[in-house]
């Protein structure tokens, strides 16, 4: 075999390869080089498009972040307020165990689930 045909073997191979990790057809033609090239620049495609999915993804879990947060915040101010929660001698204080009930919708699904969520003083940073 010329070191051409193996070239040409090498980059067929190649282009099957990559293009079945794809999930797409491999496309022959006569020029294996041109084939191979081709394939790259689709790649190339697919992963700028995988990148700005990985950033809308990062935005996306940012505001679930922000959303617990908040959420904690305003359980946190509602347990003080409920007296949960209380100052002594310049010391918060909270109960042997706290419960926090959520209910929550998952992508994808119609009902909301209901999930009790058992929290002690350590868990909390508390001595």
């Amino acid at each position: 075999m010329s070191d051409a045909a193996g070239a040409s073997k090498a980059y067929r191979n190649a282009v099957k390869d990559v293009a079945n990790s794809l999930g797409v057809e491999p496309r022959h033609t006569g020029r294996p080089r041109k084939d191979f090239e081709s394939l790259i620049d689709q790649l190339d495609d697919v992963l700028e498009f995988v990148d700005s999915m990985d950033q809308k993804s990062r935005e996306r879990a940012l505001i679930f972040y922000e959303m617990g947060l908040r959420r904690g915040i305003n359980n946190a101010t509602t347990a003080v307020a409920e007296g949960k929660f209380y100052f002594k001698n310049k010391a918060l204080y909270c109960p042997d165990e706290f419960k926090v009930n959520v209910s929550i919708k998952f992508s994808g699904e119609k009902k909301r689930e209901k999930f009790t969520f058992n929290f002690t003083p350590k868990d909390m940073g508390f001595e």
